[in-house]
């Protein structure tokens, strides 16, 4: 890129929940931004934000390549979350190419690749204690069959995480995609930002899975865990960290700050100033295994502190769900 011009970030995916906050914190900071989404994404909430909006198939290497032309920086939003894909084999074929495209793309220019990943792809059965950005093996090669293997046994959460297991296997393996392309391909420049449950303001509209969370845990229809809280402008910051501080084969967590799911409805709906009322007892997680996600190596290698908790920013949160209609509890 000429020298004196703003350097320039690809968001693949942008339509996202995560993707307006990004783009806007980037121009702040003076990157140029190019957002890629599908043709039938809705990006209304993107506006005129980004510098160059470019529909196209994501998982189209050439597509992605010569979108990010000129890019320091893919970052790869791509996330079938609410509601996951119906099996692990379509969850796949969503989630797969467009990773791989970003792979290739960032070979081709030299440009830093983020895959976003999400904490509930860290396996935590069998496990106790803090749980940090370590990469757990996948099956050795006698364990492996020959063509796809619908379920890798290295792989398994507590069972309070059950609900998510498709996607959270389908992170993992994307994972390991990523630590194996940078070592069959020793240029590339790829890393994992793997981020907790993230909350906060989307831009125009958009919301978070985790506003669905509270009205579907009082229902019963969702199970406590524990997890940790990530306010959206933290985690934005976090990406930005990366794109200038990150390293090839860096895994960076954004845990932000531990809690149970339970504690987190409770904290939202006295937000909403909604009365809970009682809950099952069975549906509280006591957490015997003291499970906690660890982000310490994060914030020091990135040099970054996390400035926003549930407690100082639920209050403003729920000022734009109600003016955009969102408040669901």
């Amino acid at each position: 890129m000429p020298e004196g011009l703003p350097k320039q970030v690809t968001i693949v995916g942008a339509a996202a929940y995560i993707g307006g906050p990004l783009v806007r914190l980037l121009k702040e900071h003076g990157y140029k931004t190019v957002a890629l989404v599908r043709p039938s994404s809705d990006t209304r909430s993107l506006g005129d934000l980004p510098d160059a909006l470019l529909r196209g198939e994501l998982g189209d290497f050439q597509f992605v390549e010569q979108a990010s032309r000129g890019s320091v920086a893919v970052i790869d939003l791509v996330n079938q979350l609410n509601p996951p894909c119906q099996s692990l084999e379509a969850q796949l074929e969503n989630d797969v190419p467009v990773l791989e495209a970003c792979l290739y793309a960032g070979l081709k220019h030299g440009a830093l690749v983020v895959y976003t990943s999400g904490n509930f792809s860290l396996p935590t059965r069998g496990r106790s204690g803090p749980i940090d950005a370590t990469l757990l093996p996948k099956p050795a090669p006698e364990l492996q069959q020959a063509g796809f293997l619908p379920r890798w046994p290295t792989f398994g959460h507590i069972d309070e995480m059950g609900g998510v297991m498709l996607l959270a296997e389908t992170k993992h393996r994307c994972e390991h995609l990523v630590h194996d392309f940078g070592q069959l391909h020793p240029r590339s420049r790829a890393c994992t930002l793997i981020p907790a449950a993230t909350y906060g303001p989307g831009l125009g509209g958009k919301v978070s899975f985790w506003d669905s969370v509270p009205a579907w845990y009082l229902a019963g229809y969702f199970k406590d865990f524990t997890t940790g809280f990530i306010h959206v402008e933290d985690l934005c910051r976090c990406y930005l960290a990366v794109i200038e501080r990150g390293r090839s084969g860096g895994r960076y967590l954004a845990a932000g700050q531990p809690m149970r799911v339970s504690d987190f409805v409770r904290l939202y709906a006295a937000a909403a100033g909604v009365p809970m009322g009682s809950t099952p007892t069975a549906s509280v997680f006591e957490n015997p295994q003291r499970l906690s996600y660890d982000d310490s190596a994060t914030r020091s290698e990135l040099g970054i502190e996390w400035e926003r908790d549930l407690q100082g920013s639920l209050a403003a949160h729920m000022e734009y769900l109600r003016e955009h209609g969102k408040l669901t509890l």
